[in-house]
Order: C-alpha cells, then structure tokens, then sequence
C-alpha cells in the first residue's frame, strides 16, 4: 500500500475555517462524511497503524499524559491513555463518540481517512 501523504502543514487547513464555518451543521458533516468512509471498511474497523499515519490524533495533553485517538469504528473512536515514562506505557482506554469529539480532531480523523482512501490500493486490502 502506498504511504499515506505527510500532513506537516495540517494547521494551514485548519486556518481556512472561520468561526461560522465551525456551526453544528459542519461538525455533523464532518461526522457524516467520517462514517460514509467508515463504512467502506472491512469490519468497520480502522486504526492508525491501518491507515500508517504518522501520528495519532491527539485529544489531551497534560503532564505527560496523552489521550490518543487509535481505532476509528463506524460510531465512535478507542482512545488509549498513555504516560508513565516518556509516555510510553498504555495506563488506560475508553471509548468516545464522534459527536463528543472537538471539531478539529474530527477534521483530522477525516483527512487520514481521505487520504487512506486515496491511496488504498485493492490488491493491498
């Protein structure tokens, strides 16, 4: 499978929304176009090492504990806890909603499935 396309400059898609744009309606877009992919996947299950993003969507980030976006389903997303030394040992997970997600992690989920789906190749799957 082809890599996923590198996102350094993510902030700057972010920028081009304006605090209009960030209504209800769209974040219930952007929720329906991550299940419309979702969907598309085998089991309804996808994590970030599927999708070989770089990193994993960051929901919190306090004192060396980070709350990590892993799996996405259909509904919702796993997150895992991490911290301990160097954040490396997994303290906790739980399960959330998409509709409880802040609108920017939303608009990241979408854009590694965007791009996932852009270089999905069939053979690969």
């Amino acid at each position: 499978m082809k890599y996923l396309k590198k996102y350094e400059n993510i902030d700057n898609i972010f920028d081009d929304w304006d605090d209009e744009e960030f209504d209800k309606d769209n974040k219930e877009i952007l929720i329906e176009d991550i299940v419309s992919y979702m969907i598309n996947v085998n089991d309804g299950v996808l994590t970030m090492a599927d999708m070989e993003a770089d990193s994993s969507p960051c929901l919190f980030n306090k004192d060396g504990i980070y709350h990590l976006v892993e799996t996405l389903y259909e509904n919702g997303v796993d997150v895992v806890v991490y911290g301990g030394y160097k954040g490396e040992q997994e303290i906790d997970d739980y399960r959330q909603k998409y509709e409880d997600l802040d609108k920017d992690i939303l608009m990241e989920i979408r854009y590694l499935l965007k791009n996932y789906f852009e270089n999905y190749e069939e053979d690969d799957y």
